[in-house]
């Protein structure tokens, strides 16, 4: 039988956790491989502009889901919904391999953030 806290089963907490850890890494830590692979100079400015501003929205998403806010958990999955879709939208113009290879891997990474963030055990963590 899983532990109880007062805010979820143990198990719960720890996927919220994971689920903060991989939008992190997904919308923060992998914003300066956009500007720094070769090819990346082609890419539109607009995009830069929406990628630091998913990064931005991730990291208040991503406080608001440390604390167990229903918000941070919304803000969270639509911030990784709206980034996977930037990902697919890279798929059908490569300026380089790297940035294909980068948008392969962070669709699948987002993919499986956004099961993460359904699970219903992380669900119950949130209020």
């Amino acid at each position: 039988m899983a532990t109880t806290t007062t805010s979820g089963t143990a198990a719960g907490i720890k996927f919220r956790n994971w689920a903060i850890i991989g939008s992190l890494l997904l919308n923060v830590a992998s914003l300066p491989l956009n500007f720094l692979l070769p090819g990346a100079d082609e890419a539109p400015a607009v995009a830069y502009v929406i990628m630091v501003t998913l990064a931005v929205v991730a990291i208040v998403g991503a406080y608001g889901l440390h604390q167990g806010a229903r918000w941070g958990w919304r803000t969270t999955f639509w911030v990784n919904v709206l980034a996977l879709l930037g990902g697919l939208g890279a798929i059908g113009d490569w300026p380089s391999a790297w940035v294909g290879v980068t948008a392969i891997v962070g669709i699948a990474l987002g993919i499986g953030e956004l099961v993460l963030l359904r699970n219903k055990e992380l669900r119950a963590t949130v209020r």
